[in-house]
């Protein structure tokens, strides 16, 4: 007997009405089952956040805020658009603190897992108040390597996204070492700028200079460089658009 026809006879004698009424209960909750049935995992996209734990992001920023507070804001909606998403169980997400040392904050945790009390806030890593990004780029590198060897023969890629407000200490160095990810067709290196106000213009157009040497340009058509003054939300759009166009999803 199908579920309409048990639907008819349990409801015999009520009115039209209730009839309808709990025809309509039960197809809501076949639908609200539907919706918790999770699509298959179909790729392997690992997004490994930079994060500038220099001194200067200590300093306030446009909101008043420390800057290093305001990176955290920035990342916490893209993580809860990543948790809407209809993949949501294909992303992985990995983070990384850079100063005058590096270190690794979080490993290649499974988006659906992380909550919101998980800080991306930089200032919370004591790294030392130097900006030197060579040595974390080589280990962001073998964290990519290794992710995408763990993945081989599935449909893998590792998006690099850079925030950072100041110039580049070691930039010489980590030019060849970002040259070396970006080589790779399954890593793309996106950066955003974060432009602060008070400081001349050669002075900042030197550290976007410095940002663009260590950001992806072999396609064209996509600018995985981005700078904003004031609009962490122009941010947010850009971190989402780049991780919809490498992961070729809407």
């Amino acid at each position: 007997m199908s579920n309409i026809q048990k639907h008819q006879q349990n409801t015999a004698g009520l009115s039209l009405k209730d009839k309808l009424k709990g025809l309509s209960d039960m197809t809501k909750g076949k639908n609200s089952a539907l919706q918790k049935v999770e699509l298959p995992r179909l790729f392997y996209q690992l997004v490994i956040f930079v994060l500038d734990g220099s001194g200067s992001m200590h300093g306030l920023g446009k909101t008043g805020k420390t800057k290093g507070e305001e990176v955290a804001e920035i990342i916490h909606p893209v993580i809860k658009r990543l948790k809407e998403s209809k993949n949501k169980n294909s992303f992985d997400i990995s983070a990384w603190v850079y100063g005058t040392q590096n270190k690794q904050i979080l490993n290649s945790e499974s988006v659906e897992k992380i909550n919101s009390n998980t800080s991306f806030n930089p200032n919370d890593s004591d790294v030392g108040a130097t900006t030197y990004i060579a040595d974390c780029l080589k280990n962001v590198g073998e964290h990519a390597d290794n992710y995408l060897y763990t993945h081989k023969g599935k449909n893998a890629q590792v998006l690099v996204i850079l925030l950072s407000d100041g110039a580049i200490h070691d930039i010489a160095k980590a030019t060849p070492i970002a040259e070396s990810l970006i080589q790779n067709p399954k890593i793309t290196v996106s950066s955003a700028f974060l432009e602060t106000q008070g400081l001349g213009e050669s002075y900042l157009t030197n550290c976007q200079d410095k940002m663009r040497a260590i950001t992806s340009t072999s396609n064209l058509s996509v600018d995985h460089f981005f700078t904003s003054t004031v609009d962490p939300e122009a941010i947010r759009k850009h971190m989402i658009k780049s991780i919809s166009t490498v992961s070729k999803i809407d």
